[in-house]
């Protein structure tokens, strides 16, 4: 689905999509000759969405996905948002997106809670400039 939205863009299109992408890695199985760990599919999305004059918007903290102090899965960067290129954003501490809620919180309790009381993906906030 991803690769079928970024061919179908050009340089003209005032596009934007977003969403939990789940870019956690590939496993192949049964080998893990081809194994591809998370960094390296983030990498290949910032890599495609190049050729078609789109971006992945940067984001104010590195984990979009904490599911708590508990958990076994560690904190990862699952959410995206990707835009054309010519389209500007508002700037969050240098980056285009703010991301909120349990990444607002320095303390791992109050993390735990704002997780537990609503979600374990933070807010993606952002604001399109003319």
């Amino acid at each position: 689905m991803l690769l079928i939205i970024i061919t179908c863009c050009t340089s003209l299109d005032p596009y934007i999509f977003m969403g939990d992408l789940n870019t956690m890695g590939l496993n192949y199985y049964p080998s893990k000759t081809y194994d591809i760990p998370a960094e390296g599919e983030v990498a290949e999305l910032h890599r495609k969405c190049r050729y078609r004059a789109m971006k992945v918007l940067s984001k104010t903290h590195p984990f979009t996905y904490n599911n708590g102090s508990q958990s076994s899965y560690k904190p990862a960067n699952l959410d995206h948002i990707v835009a054309a290129d010519h389209l500007k954003f508002k700037q969050f501490d240098g980056n285009d997106v703010a991301l909120k809620g349990w990444t607002e919180f320095d303390q791992i309790g109050h993390q735990d809670t704002w997780i537990k009381n609503y979600s374990d993906h933070a807010l993606l906030y952002f604001e399109v400039e003319k």
